[in-house]
């Protein structure tokens, strides 16, 4: 038997949504008998016994003009039953006569129990939902190694002899809520703060599984802003610190941590030796420096290349390079001032923190 209840709120959605379709009065009954939602609302709270006898066998019953006026607490009109996987939860009543209700009545039966199952699905998703994210939180803060950790880990199927990486994917739409739930996903996956998921699998397949969560997000028309991986491990909150370093980087791709060298130095550099890097360089008030730059670095340090590239003369290139040499000192020949050159540009083009 399911336990499932029409609250208040759902009843009173019920009769909304069947207003938008018929203009005849629309009443909900609880199991009990009684009217919690109508489109009359003087008539909540009384109760109706020809829904509550419905409610017991489970087949429609009409309501004659004659016998609406032997009881003042109905009308004449249909009541049928509304079923939710294989129970009756409620019934729903449609006033009118039988020719009128009983062109629309099965109809608007079936929209109910539809919308009643919608409704119903999307609570359960969302309770799954933080379930995950309690879990979550409780991995996060236990030590590695520690038996909480285990606990946690043996709960949502982590086996702790083994590694595993971490993925976080931010996206900018939908909201996860509005995605069906990815079954056909081994390891943990949950919802992490309101736009965001959080995966954890198995290190030997993490790489595959991550590539095809981010198919299965794109198939269901998600915007990902952002999303990495980190190294395989068991220390969990370092690795979900990984992974959005990793994600800081992204443009919507999938990084993975152990692809970054250079980024990740940059990430611990501070603002004020950013901020002197930016200055020595002068490439971020200069368009024209900034762009012959990017593109000399690019084309593997070839004059020729940079030029086809910026669809200019070689000269024009060699007078850049020589004007940035003057503003700075930096020369595009001495390998360390290249090195620096190439940090400047790297720290221009990293994406903003969230």
């Amino acid at each position: 038997m399911n336990d499932l209840v029409i609250s208040d709120d759902l009843a009173a959605r019920i009769v909304a949504e069947a207003s938008d379709v018929i203009e005849e009065e629309i009443i909900v009954i609880d199991k009990d008998g009684y009217i919690t939602a109508a489109t009359d609302s003087g008539r909540i709270g009384t109760r109706h016994l020809p829904g509550r006898e419905v409610m017991i066998t489970g087949e429609a019953k009409t309501i004659s003009e004659s016998e609406a006026q032997t009881d003042p607490s109905v009308r004449a009109g249909t009541v049928l039953p509304l079923g939710f996987r294989g129970s009756i939860i409620g019934v729903l009543g449609i006033t009118g006569s039988r020719e009128k209700t009983a062109t629309y009545g099965a109809l608007l039966q079936k929209m109910t129990e539809l919308l009643i199952e919608k409704l119903f699905s999307a609570e359960a998703l969302r309770l799954r939902w933080y379930a995950g994210e309690r879990l979550l939180h409780g991995l996060l803060a236990a030590k590695e190694n520690s038996e909480e950790q285990k606990r946690i880990a043996s709960r949502i199927g982590l086996n702790d002899d083994d590694f595993y990486s971490l993925l976080i994917v931010q996206m900018v739409q939908p909201e996860p809520e509005e995605i069906p739930y990815p079954e056909q996903f081994a390891g943990f996956l949950t919802k992490w703060r309101y736009d965001q998921y959080v995966c954890i699998w198995a290190s030997d397949q993490a790489e595959q599984l991550s590539s095809q969560f981010m198919n299965y997000l794109d198939k269901h028309d998600a915007v990902v802003e952002r999303a990495g991986l980190s190294r395989p491990g068991m220390d969990f909150a370092n690795m979900l610190e990984e992974a959005e370093t990793a994600a800081q980087h992204s443009a919507g791709e999938l990084i993975i941590y152990q692809m970054l060298s250079l980024e990740l130095l940059l990430h611990d550099l501070t603002d004020r030796t950013k901020k002197k890097l930016m200055e020595d360089t002068a490439l971020s008030n200069d368009t024209a420096l900034r762009r012959t730059v990017e593109a000399f670095i690019q084309e593997g340090y070839s004059l020729k290349r940079t030029a086809a590239v910026l669809d200019v003369h070689v000269n024009t290139v060699q007078y850049r390079l020589a004007k940035l040499e003057d503003l700075t000192g930096l020369s595009w020949k001495r390998g360390e001032d290249l090195a620096v050159l190439v940090i400047a540009v790297k720290l221009l083009n990293q994406p903003k923190k969230q």
